[in-house]
């Protein structure tokens, strides 16, 4: 029963949650959304939305670490010890170009929503959300380190936290160089375009970067 609950639980959060992306993506401004406005998105009375969330901004801040885990869960599916270091990276770039395309400006609005001025009161939940992400992120580069050392493409002598910084900095140097990054997505919610890529170039780009950085 108790599983059931649980199930239940998360799958009405998830919906809530897939509401307020929807909102966001058809221009709703997070700072003027109401909590009515959400539970109708949603299929729910009010009243439901108050069951799970204290306040609009538990929402956001739970649906922001909720999105975030989706495309973590992404790419750990990527990171496949069968598979070829480069295939693994290639993948990466093109889930995070995806990411920065169709998640990131969803995100990134929420994130921007929240008021500094408002005192931070994270619950035990969320400091353990974030922390099984931080955790989850360290678990990803670990595993792809692995791969990479396994099949002599990659030093041992690296530590995690500079490997951290490599590979974050080369993926935001791709998809900005893609087009898809421009400072908090300025450029785009412009309307203006990126211009065209030699996208098997960047990927050469990008590969050689990582390898020069972190390779034997």
């Amino acid at each position: 029963m108790n599983n059931q609950m649980e199930h239940l639980s998360n799958a009405r959060e998830q919906q809530i949650f897939n509401a307020v992306a929807r909102l966001v993506r058809d221009g709703r401004r997070p700072t003027d959304l109401r909590m009515a406005e959400i539970a109708e998105a949603a299929e729910l009375g009010k009243g439901t939305l108050y069951e799970y969330f204290t306040s609009k901004g538990d929402l956001i801040s739970r649906a922001i670490h909720h999105f975030l885990r989706i495309q973590l869960e992404r790419l750990d599916a990527l990171i496949r010890p069968d598979s070829r270091l480069r295939h693994i990276f290639d993948q990466i770039l093109a889930e995070a170009t995806e990411t920065a395309t169709s998640q990131l400006p969803v995100i990134w609005s929420l994130l921007t929503s929240l008021d500094p001025a408002e005192p931070v009161n994270c619950s035990v939940r969320e400091t353990e959300t974030l922390q099984q992400l931080d955790q989850m992120v360290d678990r990803q580069i670990h595993r792809f380190m692995q791969i990479g050392i396994r099949q002599k493409l990659i030093s041992d002598q690296n530590s995690p936290r500079y490997c951290r910084f490599v590979l974050s900095g080369v993926i935001c140097a791709y998809v900005q160089a893609r087009g898809h990054l421009d400072g908090p997505m300025a450029g785009r919610s412009a309307g203006i375009n990126p211009p065209a890529v030699d996208v098997s170039r960047l990927l050469d780009d990008a590969w050689t970067m990582l390898i020069r950085s972190l390779g034997t």
